[in-house]
């Protein structure tokens, strides 16, 4: 696969950011933590376009939350010259050699890359619904996919998962 069928998502919980002009609006709406603190290492993922419904789902259960949701993704490609890769995710191979970081010195280089954002962000955003994500979810527990398996017998949370998708329909 070539690295143009690649996208760096920033998924948000936020819908969307698409209305907001404010850098430092989107800061606190896509960019800092639950308590309103910016995050200057910025996760994201290295993904295949056509892939964020399964990233999402697997980040949503390996994060620990109760249920698959769905959620904003803005593309990053191209703003950020050093993406580091770390592992993040123990349960699932996909989204833990996905994921990256962004680091950034301060507040002010954060809104500095947001701002370049703002620039050229026309048709690089979408979302994931919770829908497709629960779907997902249906559809590896429904074919026996092995990590999903793993997740469902061994995580804290993977029983209610799989009583989900089994629900799901």
């Amino acid at each position: 696969m070539t690295e143009s069928a690649h996208v760096l998502v920033r998924m948000v919980r936020r819908l969307t950011v698409a209305d907001i002009e404010d850098p430092e609006e989107i800061l606190d709406a896509a960019f800092s933590d639950v308590d309103g603190v910016p995050d200057l290492a910025v996760s994201a993922y290295l993904i295949e376009r056509e892939r964020r419904t399964q990233l999402r789902a697997e980040h949503c259960a390996g994060s620990g939350m109760d249920r698959p949701t769905g959620c904003g993704n803005i593309d990053l490609s191209g703003l950020h010259d050093h993406p580091i890769a770390t592992n993040e995710n123990a349960w699932f191979t996909h989204a833990n050699t996905a994921h990256r970081e962004l680091r950034f010195t301060d507040r002010q280089d954060l809104l500095s890359f947001i701002e370049r954002w703002i620039a050229v962000r026309v048709d690089r955003e979408n979302h994931v619904t919770p829908d497709g994500a629960r779907n997902y979810v249906r559809s590896m527990h429904s074919v026996g996919d092995a990590e999903w398996a793993r997740f469902f017998r061994e995580h804290d949370k993977g029983p209610k998962w799989a009583r989900l998708a089994k629900q799901i329909r």
